[in-house]
């Protein structure tokens, strides 16, 4: 089952004078007292909820399925042996919407996910506020060590990343086994199994905070 939820962010909005029949912490402003929702903490904007108090901000399913479509670099968190996170930056692609990556066997996250299948991955953009964009996956790992799906996952990652001769490549049955063949029984593909998704989007915020 998986749940689409919004980042939680705080509502600054500005304060009306002192005095205004809304005073408080947090104000409405240019609305009524109608549109305005009293709390022990002030008075807010109606439609607003103190600790998530903005409006949606969310990707919807079709941005979320373009915005993981068209992403770089996947931040994978796994849980080590001691009971630790242990992140690293992978190359991926998207599979029947779901999010798809190899790693080497006998690498630490594959240890991990042997040991316990939960993960969570992040994609994000940006660099101004405003700019930011995001969607962090929590869920559970299904690993395939089948030789053919390996070599899938590499076509289809030589398609999307510069991995021979510094471009992207359709490669072959024949081409595909030269070039990755000798990596695929080394490598292990891991499906992301989502259970819940929080996503966000600050151009939707419009400039405001």
């Amino acid at each position: 089952m998986r749940t689409l939820v919004a980042a939680p962010e705080p509502c600054l909005a500005p304060s009306p004078a002192r005095g205004s029949p809304v005073a408080g912490p947090l104000h409405c402003v240019g609305l009524s007292v109608e549109g305005c929702v009293a709390s022990a903490h002030g008075v807010w904007p109606r439609g607003y909820i103190r600790g998530m108090a903005r409006k949606d901000i969310s990707l919807s399913e079709e941005e979320l399925a373009t915005f993981l479509a068209s992403g770089h670099t996947l931040q994978v968190a796994t849980i080590d042996a001691h009971g630790y996170p242990h992140l690293a930056p992978m190359w991926y692609v998207v599979r029947e919407g779901k999010i798809v990556f190899r790693s080497f066997t006998k690498s630490q996250k594959i240890v991990n996910l042997r040991r316990n299948p939960r993960l969570s991955v992040l994609l994000e953009t940006g660099e101004a506020y405003t700019e930011l964009r995001g969607a962090m996956i929590r869920g559970t790992a299904t690993l395939v060590d089948d030789r053919a799906f390996v070599l899938e996952i590499y076509g289809e990652l030589a398609a999307k990343y510069e991995m021979i001769g510094g471009r992207r490549v359709e490669l072959d049955t024949d081409a595909l086994e030269t070039a990755f063949g000798r990596f695929a029984d080394k490598n292990t593909v891991v499906i992301v199994e989502p259970e819940k998704i929080a996503t966000w989007d600050h151009t939707k915020l419009e400039g405001a905070y």
